[in-house]
């Protein structure tokens, strides 16, 4: 039996049996995030004794923003200085939209 089968014959309940329906889908969903909830406690409580070692969530994130910033200004200094000097890099690998106008012509 295929979803969209299953989707009508719940359509075609009175609503009544539909509200009953999702009453106890709701209770066996939130039962279900509960239990995960409750089986990881244990190791976010472990980890909490931890943080003391470890690097903040903040320092964390200012170190990748710097790192990617650091990584966009070579980028970026890189594409002026080969835009100015008029030379590329003839070992690169050629692009595959490069490739395919190649072919095409």
């Amino acid at each position: 039996m295929h979803l969209t089968d299953k989707i009508e014959q719940l359509q075609n309940k009175s609503e009544a049996e539909r509200k009953k329906i999702m009453i106890i889908s709701l209770i066996i969903g939130m039962t279900l995030i509960t239990g995960i909830w409750i089986a990881t406690i244990k190791n976010r409580l472990q980890t909490s004794t931890r943080e003391d070692t470890a690097q903040k969530p903040w320092s964390l994130l200012w170190n990748d923003a710097s790192d990617a910033f650091s990584t966009v200004k070579t980028g970026i200094i890189t594409t002026w200085s080969s835009l100015k000097t008029g030379k590329t890099n003839d070992n690169a690998a050629p692009q595959e939209s490069d490739l395919i106008y190649n072919k095409n012509q």
